[in-house]
């Protein structure tokens, strides 16, 4: 018995995982549209590099509580990026996130 509950658990977890995977790469891909500049190898890299190259944006509060997460940001980091003003970038996200939760 138990080792069916466990066998169920595993499959709803592997289904709801699959669907985080799937929005992680649709946001990922909403914000490569919005601005080609924001393009990285993962969602938090792209999330990271969005914020550290629009203009006002002083610093950024990541949380981290693995070590992987810790190395996927500083993979970012060490990547050149220039700051610039991305007004346009952002409203079309807004749009964007507006629209697919409609």
């Amino acid at each position: 018995m138990v080792d069916r509950v466990n066998e169920v658990l595993a499959a709803v977890s592997a289904f709801y995982q699959a669907q985080a995977a799937a929005k992680g790469q649709a946001l990922r891909g909403m914000a490569i549209l919005a601005d080609p500049d924001w393009e990285a190898e993962t969602l938090s890299q792209t999330a990271v590099r969005a914020l550290r190259t629009t203009a006002g944006v002083a610093s950024v509060l990541v949380g981290m509580r693995r070590a992987p997460y810790v190395h996927d940001v500083i993979r970012e980091l060490a990547r050149p990026a220039e700051a610039k003003p991305r007004a346009a970038a952002w409203a079309t996200i807004k749009r964007a996130m507006k629209q697919s939760s409609t």
